[in-house]
């Protein structure tokens, strides 16, 4: 199992409120050393075999583009929102490492990055955003993804994760400029 972008760094954490006041069911992930939209159009992998369940567009929504994946091995489904360019096609085999699509911004809605979560149990819609959901119904369909992936690695893999400090600074600068164009818009 790897993680759907290498090097990354974390925006939004998982069941974190976002700027809704709703329960982040995911992670949003930038690649390492990146800011603002420097990750436009930068690849997403499957994070491990699979099979293509839905790929779709709601722009509307804040969502963008979306690909679900179904991993039986794992008996989870993975969930890449805000992607663009798909490279897979609903029924498809996937391997794991291989390209699925690129990132996005949901047409300048957001700062370029990628929403990732892992639903233990299908939602109904892949479009389900858990808005006003409680803690406990939320982990009825989610999980942690960082955790869920990380106990799936090897020790090598978590060992070239690791962030460097230059990486945690720049992370923490582009959640603050993330905040100040959310802001701008609001006024």
């Amino acid at each position: 199992m790897i993680f759907p972008i290498p090097k990354y760094y974390i925006t939004l954490k998982f069941l974190e409120h976002d700027l809704r006041g709703c329960l982040h069911p995911g992670v949003d992930l930038n690649y390492a050393g990146t800011v603002g939209n420097q990750d436009l159009g930068k690849p997403v992998y499957a994070i491990a075999d699979g099979q293509v369940r839905f790929v779709g567009f709601n722009y509307p929504s804040g969502w963008g583009g979306m690909i679900t994946i179904y991993h039986p091995q794992y008996k989870v489904f993975s969930i890449y929102g805000h992607i663009e360019s798909p490279k897979v096609k609903p029924l498809q085999k996937v391997k794991e490492g291989q390209q699925i699509a690129v990132i996005g911004n949901c047409r300048g809605r957001w700062l370029a990055h990628l929403h990732f979560e892992i639903r233990i149990r299908a939602t109904g819609s892949p479009w389900t955003y858990p808005c006003g959901w409680s803690i406990q119904k939320v982990l009825k369909y989610y999980t942690d993804p960082i955790k869920f992936i990380q106990k799936h690695l090897t020790k090598k893999q978590i060992q070239e994760i690791k962030e460097t400090p230059r990486q945690k600074a720049l992370h923490l600068l582009d959640e603050i400029k993330r905040k100040v164009d959310e802001i701008k818009k609001l006024i």
